[in-house]
């Protein structure tokens, strides 16, 4: 479902192949990774917005950002201030290890 969310693809396509006693572990998995995203982005632009903009050339944003940003962060900061597609970066952070599906009987909550 990583890959889904990733790629931009259709998540029905994926709930179409599985039972129907996944699709609320589907959909709840679907809920975190989408959260963590946004986490992620918002923090990023909160950074970009408040510590970034207007500090002057690419060099010294550079500087500031590797001495003064979290790393997993500093890679999304630069290419959010270029204009740069940065959601790659994002869904690399988030990529879930392995999880054996939890099994909900007759779609109990």
């Amino acid at each position: 479902m990583w890959e889904i969310l990733k790629e931009g693809d259709d998540l029905n396509k994926l709930l179409e192949r599985v039972p129907d006693e996944f699709d609320r572990w589907i959909r709840d998995k679907v809920d975190e990774l989408n959260s963590e995203y946004l986490n992620i982005e918002t923090s990023a632009l909160t950074i970009l917005n408040d510590q970034i903009k207007g500090i002057g050339t690419d060099a010294e944003i550079a500087h500031f950002i590797k001495n003064n940003i979290d790393k997993r962060l500093q890679a999304i900061i630069f290419k959010m201030n270029k204009g740069r597609d940065y959601s790659e970066l994002i869904w690399k952070l988030i990529r879930p290890k392995y999880e054996k599906p939890f099994w909900y009987k007759n779609n109990e909550n």
